[in-house]
């Protein structure tokens, strides 16, 4: 079986808030379909302003991690912060990418909170029934990171 037959879902979770999240971009052989079929919601949204700290910030198909003012926030005492994306439809997914904010970039770049908990996230794959049927765990914190599926 083929697992990235069966790709509707995407979420993104981690054991607390905030999760941050510049870019996420799902790739069909060399296109990324996140900005053109992707839905995203998050468990929650800093200030409760989806225009600054929104969920499709993160699906907007041009990655500016190096500036600190394009990302998606959770709330920092989120107890169970996620994201995740709606692709409306499975797609043969082939890799995700994932960038995180710089950390040079971050106001507060020596602050205990940041990365917060990211090398303690998951990433799930979920198919058309929102069953799950391939998990990565990111194993260590860094600005971009890669999962295949296939």
């Amino acid at each position: 079986m083929n697992v990235s037959d069966l790709i509707r879902y995407i979420k993104i979770s981690q054991p607390r808030g905030p999760l941050e999240l510049s870019e996420v971009s799902v790739f069909v052989n060399a296109e990324n379909i996140a900005p053109v079929y992707g839905r995203a919601s998050q468990s929650s949204t800093r200030e409760n302003n989806s225009d600054k700290f929104g969920a499709a910030r993160a699906i907007t198909g041009t990655h500016a991690g190096r500036e600190f003012t394009h990302y998606t926030r959770t709330k920092d005492q989120d107890p169970d912060p996620w994201w995740l994306l709606d692709l409306k439809r499975e797609f043969p997914v082939s890799h995700i990418i994932i960038h995180f904010p710089q950390r040079g970039a971050h106001p507060h770049p020596n602050s205990t909170l940041y990365p917060h908990d990211v090398d303690k996230s998951v990433v799930e794959f979920l198919n058309d029934e929102s069953k799950v049927v391939a998990t990565r765990q990111i194993e260590r914190w860094r600005e971009i990171i890669v999962l295949q599926l296939n």
